[in-house]
């Protein structure tokens, strides 16, 4: 998958605005990226809550900005405004760095 088909299909989903938007917002993020695993996070740095994975994962409880990812895992605060408002934690495929 080339960044410009990896954009494309993200303009597509946003453009839907529909219920399915954050999970489609995850696996394209995967795709793109070659991730294993997307989670997308909504909350302040204090207390996020997860909102849509790919692939589907059941909702994970509640915790703070700091306590999100581990070792194998990518994660990278959404900001607005000078205010954290979710975050996105990518899941390494195996084999990469």
């Amino acid at each position: 998958v080339t960044p410009y088909e990896t954009l494309s299909r993200l303009s597509a989903q946003l453009a839907r605005n529909d219920e399915g938007l954050l999970e489609g917002l995850a696996a394209t993020i995967a795709g793109g990226v070659g991730a294993s695993r997307v989670v997308v996070w909504l909350g302040d740095a204090a207390q996020m809550r997860s909102v849509a994975a790919w692939p589907t994962l059941p909702p994970a409880g509640p915790r703070p900005l700091a306590d999100l990812g581990s070792r194998r895992e990518l994660v990278r605060p959404v900001w607005h405004d000078g205010v954290v408002r979710g975050a996105l934690v990518l899941t390494r495929s195996p084999g990469l760095t």
